[in-house]
């Protein structure tokens, strides 16, 4: 590359080692993007394309890329991830706007539309990648939430255990009893908060006998 002899020149070196070889035009495109990825100035969108340009000329793995441009796997994987974002948010990336920390925070989320929301406050409220990823996890977190309430809500309680329950509770004089199963079979928990209750519970079982 024209760098190398352009440094040597300006460290005024009058020779330098050098190796002459011989590629085909798809092997020069290579070696050219693997030199460019090397590079320190590629922004992370500059980064994740280079990467993705060398798998589909290659027909490299990231596994093969990430040895050939001295990366972890992971790396490369989690660079070329950063292509499926909107283009405007790829922009905003490549222009320093937001890191590449938020951009992986944004890829959190499942859903698109909180993804833009995400995005958004992201942009607005200058969140910290921290607290972005935070975020990605409530919104995430809350649609499981909404679903787990719907199905506690579509299996309510049958009456006759409700009643069981109660009627243990006031046997035993405790706040909480749970009855796991129905009332053919299951498991019936008593809990107590002090040493009164254990002792209370302890003597109706004791007069049982």
């Amino acid at each position: 590359g024209e760098r190398r002899p352009r440094a040597a020149k300006m460290a005024g070196l009058q020779k330098v080692p050098v190796q002459l070889r011989k590629f085909d035009e798809v092997k020069k495109l290579e070696v050219a993007l693997i030199e460019n990825i090397q590079r320190a100035d590629l922004n992370p969108i500059e980064e994740a394309n280079a990467y993705y340009n060398l798998i589909q000329l290659s027909e490299l793995s990231q596994d093969e890329v990430a040895k050939r441009v001295g990366k972890n796997r992971s790396t490369v994987a989690n660079a070329i991830r950063l292509l499926r974002l909107p283009e405007d948010i790829q922009h905003s990336l490549s222009n320093g706007q937001i890191s590449a920390g938020h951009a992986r925070a944004i890829l959190m989320v499942k859903n698109d539309s909180d993804m833009r929301i995400l995005y958004g406050k992201i942009i607005g409220s200058s969140l910290s990648v921290r607290e972005a990823e935070s975020l990605a996890d409530q919104y995430n977190n809350g649609g499981r939430a909404a679903s787990k309430k719907k199905e506690q809500k579509r299996t309510k309680k049958d009456p006759d255990v409700e009643n069981f329950e109660q009627d243990i509770k006031n046997i035993f004089g405790v706040k909480n009893v749970e009855l796991k199963g129905d009332m053919e079979k299951g498991a019936l928990v008593i809990n107590y908060s002090s040493h009164a209750d254990f002792d209370r519970i302890y003597n109706v079982l004791n007069s049982l006998k």
